[in-house]
């Protein structure tokens, strides 16, 4: 009887030792399923300010790379302008050279002509027989020199071989009325040659026009007068 009652006492304290250790165990899986899920939430949280924080500073980098373009699409524009400010620049300068340089080549042609006019003249005066001499064949070589260097340089004679007047080219210094048909001035007499610099009027022609000479009102009436008699 006691030895039955010590039996049973001995199976109830196992009963109970393995129901204890079988709560122990689920305490303890619980408690380590709770820190092992308050973990992964620390974890995640750590892994949320990490991405947030790449983030902010992928943000920042996109910030400064488009500052950084609206920077460089500054300069280069910055650059083009001054590219474009010098290109200019330069092509003024160039012009303000050549345009110096051709009003100085201008001056120097036009004193030249001087010294080709008074060429002209001293040929001109040349009899058949000086012609001849080795002097005046010297003074017409040296002019031929002269109008070919001045051809060279693209000074040409303005041409009045038309015998007409134009105002661009030819300077008027006297006037003849003629009884000729003709409806415009020409020009009558050449008194000096003109010419032209890389096609512009360098020095222009001095002439003499001739007009179709008209008759006075006064004197058609007494005309008309002189017939009624």
């Amino acid at each position: 009887m006691n030895n039955f009652t010590k039996g049973n006492d001995d199976s109830v304290k196992i009963e109970i030792s393995e129901e204890g250790k079988e709560k122990s165990m689920e305490e303890t899986k619980k408690d380590h399923e709770g820190k092992q899920h308050k973990d992964e939430e620390v974890l995640k949280n750590k892994k949320r300010e990490k991405a947030k924080k790449l983030l902010k500073q992928l943000r920042q980098l996109e910030e400064e790379n488009k500052k950084l373009k609206a920077e460089n699409k500054e300069l280069n524009e910055r650059l083009l302008r001054r590219l474009a400010d010098f290109e200019n620049y330069k092509k003024r300068v160039s012009q303000e050279k050549e345009q110096y340089l051709k009003e100085n080549m201008g001056r120097f042609i036009l004193d030249l002509l001087s010294i080709v006019d008074n060429f002209e003249r001293a040929i001109q005066h040349l009899t058949e027989e000086e012609k001849k001499t080795p002097l005046a064949q010297g003074i017409q070589l040296t002019y031929k020199q002269l109008m070919d260097l001045l051809n060279k340089y693209n000074v040409q004679e303005i041409d009045t071989s038309t015998g007409e007047f134009n105002p661009h080219f030819h300077q008027p210094l006297d006037k003849e009325e003629v009884e000729e048909n003709i409806e415009e001035p020409m020009i009558s007499q050449v008194y000096q040659k003109g010419y032209l610099f890389n096609g512009s009027v360098l020095r222009p022609t001095l002439i003499k026009v001739k007009v179709k000479k008209e008759e006075t009102k006064d004197g058609s009436e007494e005309e008309k007068g002189e017939d009624k008699d």
